[in-house]
């Protein structure tokens, strides 16, 4: 939306706001026009101030909440998080402010990416990501970190393991939760695994050490031979769970 502010002297003064979705919320685009108003300059006097819409896109009610029970729809927290991106965006710039959007992974480090704060989620990405298996890390480590691991084969969870020169002891565990490699995806160089190869897989496992701590650990793979002909496999921490 776009005001118009017609000055005495014959110069025009103007200034504008922008949403994310459509919106026809008097209150709240009020609000953003506070963020503008200063701009504007009335010079020795306005004659004429014109309110105009350039833009419009087709307004798709959503219910925000039940009836007589205070009950508030899932999409509202998505909405207040838009109210947020467009006052910001109007202060910093639409180009400066992003969010993360859902992708269609399963891989813990591919299930997000960063957009602008323009683009809308699409229509329950978020909540097909809540299905998944299992709770997810509430901070995810932008890269898996190596881990000594003393585990019993082949598939019972750490008793305990070693990060960053400490030993945490583990007395709760929960897993394993199985993540294969996305095989339909190209590999670095480009080509694409044969189609009777077993995808690499990663077994996910949450611990919980006595200090309290909670943490995101996958094995990287089966147990292979060592050289001395021990089993080995390569343990790696990937996130902190709440």
């Amino acid at each position: 939306m776009e005001i118009a502010l017609y000055r005495v002297d014959g110069s025009v003064d103007r200034t504008a706001i922008g949403t994310s979705r459509p919106n026809r919320d008097n209150p709240k685009l009020m609000k953003l026009f506070e963020e503008k108003l200063s701009e504007l300059d009335p010079g020795f006097g306005v004659e004429l101030m014109i309110l105009a819409a350039p833009e419009v896109e087709t307004f798709s009610g959503t219910q925000d909440a039940l009836p007589e029970t205070g009950v508030i729809a899932a999409s509202v927290g998505e909405d207040g998080t838009i109210d947020l991106a467009d006052r910001l965006a109007l202060r910093l710039g639409a180009e400066n402010v992003m969010r993360l959007l859902p992708r269609d992974s399963h891989l813990p480090e591919r299930v997000q990416t960063t957009g602008a704060s323009a683009r809308a989620a699409p229509a329950g990405a978020w909540r097909r990501l809540a299905a998944f298996k299992g709770a997810r890390p509430t901070r995810l480590l932008q890269r898996p970190e190596p881990v000594n691991v003393m585990a019993p084969i082949p598939d019972d969870p750490p008793r305990h393991f070693q990060w960053r020169q400490h030993t945490h002891r583990i007395v709760r565990a929960e897993g394993p939760e199985r993540l294969a490699d996305e095989w339909w995806r190209p590999r670095p160089d480009g080509s694409r695994p044969p189609a009777n190869i077993v995808p690499p897989f990663r077994d996910y496992y949450r611990v919980e050490d006595d200090d309290g701590g909670r943490f995101w650990l996958f094995r990287d793979g089966p147990y292979t031979k060592a050289a001395n002909g021990q089993p080995t496999a390569r343990w790696f921490l990937h996130g902190f769970c709440a």
